[in-house]
């Protein structure tokens, strides 16, 4: 149509070059491109100039205003410098009617007429000109408007038939007191068909209940809900009728009109049952090990005790007969016993601790009193050095003894195993606002940050190359960090491969109420 336009405009009024001109881009970088011309005595201009050889000058300042610029001999009009002469001269033109229409608070097009020699404009042909340029324009931006919505279409259209979800655009029905009992198809794409097992055309234009005849009220009531309320919804359903499991979106539109996009998630459900199933089997066979574990402790406990007794008595009788070197060996034996003793206690906690069970006796606790008990039982057992650090005296606080004091064994006989033999462990007394602190430091392997977030975790045990192997279940750090929880406490640890490790407790100097 801008060829047009200015082909019939040139023509009709016998001029040398028409030009229809688009203003592309911003600030320096905006440039004149010439969308359609005519030409006729004077040669085309090139597809692409700098914007201000359109707008120098005088002429800038007309198209910026609204104005029509009407010039009837370059070479005589005062308004021209020499140098806008010489440029006039090069394109070969002398007289000239032109525009720029200015839309959406900028130049957007120019239209103009150039001529090789002066020329008397008459007022019809300047009026002519301004109506074409409004007129091409605007059947421009409409053409460009309708290309737009017909790709957005084609977009939308591609869209709705290739998508995988369902679509459907359903109309609510409803009795004579307002009540929804029904819903019309109005328009579903093909996915509707893969989905529902249904054709598109059995279905388009008729009700939810003629198509499936064994759908649900819930269904209804809960699509009314969504236009009552304006507010999309996602809906879950099992269609008992097809023993399918849907996800819906329904969205309100206007005219008592929903949108509903549908995905068969029937195997995700049936994963997720199956999940379900697994954990409960689970958690069954956990608790069948738990149960075990605990009537199996509590039955080697009785024996093995009464063992460890005997074994004593034996020993005071060979010490007493005069032989040495059977009573080491029968001391020997009640060490055994000893380590098996630690074991099944070691288990009954772990079944107190899995079944809620694991009572406190709480008193007034001197925790760096206890620290030392428990440092001054384990230097015999081993060439470690131990150093306790307390710049100021701990407060008395409510704890277990025996539980406490479990714990510190735990981390000291921890620091004993994983640090080489003669070095330093430090074991430091710290007094907070509201807790008191317990670190064990040591010079070991440390522990990879990998490891660090599972270490506190029931049976988990650090597996490196590089790392010696002890015996244990992996159930000493787990149980002292359930003791120190069940006193409202916290444990925690600081590690690096290399630079040994540090295990910190706090204690709060009282009991938080329940």
């Amino acid at each position: 149509m801008q060829r047009t336009a200015s082909c019939m405009l040139g023509e009709h009024l016998q001029v040398g070059r028409a030009l229809y001109v688009e203003v592309e881009g911003e600030g320096p970088d905006t440039v004149a491109a010439i969308v359609r011309q005519y030409v006729r005595d004077l040669p085309p201009v090139p597809d692409k100039v700098p914007y201000v050889a359109f707008c120098d000058g005088f002429i800038g300042e007309l198209y910026r205003t609204d104005q029509t610029v009407v010039v009837t001999d370059s070479e005589t009009d005062p308004r021209f410098d020499e140098a806008v002469r010489a440029s006039w001269r090069t394109i070969r033109v002398r007289a000239s009617v032109s525009l720029a229409l200015n839309k959406q608070g900028r130049e957007q097009v120019i239209f103009g007429l150039h001529n090789e020699g002066p020329r008397q404009w008459t007022e019809d042909e300047i009026r002519l000109v301004r109506e074409v340029a409004e007129r091409t324009w605007a059947d421009a931006e409409r053409a460009r408007a309708e290309n737009a919505l017909r790709q957005r279409e084609i977009k939308y259209r591609t869209l709705f038939e290739t998508m995988g979800q369902s679509y459907s655009m359903v109309k609510m029905i409803r009795d004579e007191s307002g009540k929804a009992v029904d819903a019309r198809m109005l328009e579903l794409n093909p996915a509707f068909e893969r989905l529902m097992g249904i054709p598109v055309s059995e279905a388009i234009n008729r009700t939810l209940l003629e198509v499936f005849p064994q759908i649900e009220d819930s269904w209804i009531q809960v699509y009314e809900q969504v236009i009552t309320q304006n507010t999309p919804q996602r809906i879950e359903h099992r269609f008992a009728a097809m023993d399918k499991w849907f996800q819906v979106y329904a969205y309100p539109v206007a005219d008592d009109q929903l949108l509903l996009l549908s995905e068969n998630i029937t195997e995700r459900k049936k994963a997720d049952e199956a999940l379900q199933a697994s954990e409960i089997e689970l958690k069954r066979l956990l608790k069948l090990r738990d149960d075990f574990i605990g009537v199996a402790s509590h039955e080697l406990k009785t024996p093995v005790t009464s063992m460890k007794v005997y074994g004593e008595i034996v020993k005071e009788k060979m010490e007493l007969i005069g032989t040495p070197q059977d009573a080491d060996m029968v001391s020997k034996l009640n060490g055994q016993i000893d380590r098996l003793i630690h074991l099944i206690n070691t288990l009954l906690d772990t079944t107190r601790i899995a079944e809620g069970q694991l009572r406190l006796a709480l008193e007034s606790l001197d925790l760096c009193e206890l620290v030392e008990d428990r440092v001054n039982e384990l230097r015999p057992t081993t060439g470690h050095r131990f150093t306790i650090q307390a710049e100021q005296p701990l407060p008395r606080l409510p704890a277990d003894r025996e539980r406490i004091g479990q714990v510190l064994t735990n981390l000291l006989s921890n620091a004993i195993k994983y640090s080489p033999k003669t070095s330093e462990i430090v074991v430091t007394c710290t007094r907070r606002e509201h807790t008191a602190e317990i670190s064990v430091s040591d010079q070991g392997l440390g522990i990879p940050e990998s490891d660090q977030s599972k270490i506190f975790d029931r049976f988990y045990r650090v597996i490196s190359e590089n790392r010696s192997t002890y015996p244990g279940m992996g159930l000493g750090l787990y149980i002292a960090s359930q003791i120190i929880t069940r006193h409202h406490g916290k444990l925690w640890l600081r590690s690096a491969p290399g630079k040994g490790s540090t295990f910190i407790f706090s204690l709060p100097y009282s009991t938080p109420r329940p």
